[in-house]
């Protein structure tokens, strides 16, 4: 428990778990993740597009995904959407035609704000601001989230190198 100084009411610190079982874990339902312009976005909110996602890559066979995001918050639910979903995960430097014209040789799809780059490689879409301030998402059913293991989870860093050149940099779960 931890006092506020500015009241006398008592604020419960939560609990910090590790990425690998947050999901399991979890937090109580109305728990405020974020705030998006101003609105409490919930755990039960975040947990409930983290489903749909996972729900949509399981669909896909493609194994390796770049993840990129302007957003925080969707780039939260796509980087633990893609680990329920047994994907591997590659964050590029940036967002320029050039970079994910360069990594899209190590990918296989996009998971992305936007398909504002030309690729014939699978994008998906992640949820837009609008979308992120629903109560809910339509899914086909709830999935059981499951443990992670923190050294099998692997994340593929592309830095920009001393050469300019994509340089692939590898972190396990743990290391983030």
């Amino acid at each position: 428990l931890a006092m506020a100084s500015h009241t006398n009411e008592i604020q419960i610190t939560p609990e910090l778990l590790p990425i690998s079982k947050l999901l399991i874990r979890g937090r109580p339902s109305q728990s405020i993740v974020a705030y998006i312009e101003g609105v409490p976005f919930t755990w039960a909110m975040f947990v409930s597009h983290i489903n749909a996602l996972t729900s949509q890559l399981l669909f896909h066979s493609e194994q390796k995904w770049a993840l990129f995001s302007e957003d925080s918050v969707a780039f939260a639910i796509g980087f633990l959407a893609l680990l329920q979903a047994d994907k591997e995960i590659a964050l590029p430097p940036n967002t320029q035609s050039g970079t994910l014209e360069e990594i899209s040789v190590h990918v296989e799809g996009f998971l992305c704000d936007s398909p504002s780059h030309s690729s014939p490689i699978p994008h998906i879409l992640l949820p837009s601001r609008s979308a992120l301030q629903k109560e809910s998402v339509p899914i086909a059913s709830s999935l059981q989230f499951r443990s992670l293991n923190n050294q099998a989870c692997t994340i593929k860093l592309f830095t920009s190198g001393s050469t300019g050149k994509a340089k692939i940099v590898e972190k396990a779960l743990s290391q983030l």
